[in-house]
């Protein structure tokens, strides 16, 4: 009788490996809750002008034999308004939970991220949704944290640096020459357009394509 090779069993899967696949689906549903609805954008700050101080009254005094040349007048110091500023990269459209941004403690629906900003959300509850101007939406999961969001000298270039937890993203169509990057300890990933899950632990990135 002919012989049958025999059949290699898959590995069990551990606790861990079905709760990080439970908060992936969890974080995935939440991308397909609503549609990413259009932003108007954002008013350009109109600049403040410092008032100029009226000159002092000038004595007259009578000329001298010889004209003195004319004094050297300083450059004027640039004001507050007139300092380079950050560019707004995408806006925070929802948050649950305890999240923050940077430096400031805590972070609401509509608020700007800024070139090189990072989030984080903090506990079991926390949760952000994120979006760009050409519709991509993320959305990050319990203790998650994104140091970055774009790069202050690349303000153009998606890079999402994720140092901790998971999100979701649902990624609108890229141009061939410029994907959307995502970055983790241990991997990068190039995405043209796509919806996909990421998640980080100390010692492994996982990536789960689902379109």
């Amino acid at each position: 009788e002919p012989r049958t090779a025999p059949v290699a069993e898959p590995p069990a899967a551990t606790e861990e490996d079905a709760q990080e696949r439970e908060r992936v689906d969890v974080v995935l549903a939440a991308v397909e809750e609503e549609p990413a609805a259009p932003r108007p954008a954002p008013k350009p700050e109109s600049p403040v002008s410092e008032p100029t101080p009226a000159p002092a009254p000038v004595a007259e005094t009578p000329a001298p034999a010889q004209a003195e040349p004319p004094a050297v007048r300083p450059e004027p110091t640039p004001t507050k308004a007139e300092l380079p500023t950050l560019p707004v990269v995408a806006m925070i459209v929802r948050v649950e939970g305890a999240v923050s941004v940077g430096v400031r403690s805590e972070a609401g629906a509509g608020m700007p991220l800024l070139a090189g900003d990072s989030i984080k959300t903090s506990g079991k509850g926390g949760q952000a949704v994120v979006e760009f101007p050409d519709g991509t939406r993320l959305v990050l999961g319990p203790d998650t944290v994104i140091s970055r969001i774009s790069d202050p000298g690349l303000p153009a270039a998606k890079r999402i640096t994720l140092a901790r937890g998971t999100l979701a993203a649902q990624v609108s169509r890229q141009a061939p020459d410029a994907p959307l990057i995502f970055e983790t300890p241990s991997a990068d990933a190039r995405v043209l357009g796509t919806r996909l899950a990421l998640s980080v632990s100390p010692s492994s990135s996982r990536l789960e394509v689902r379109e």
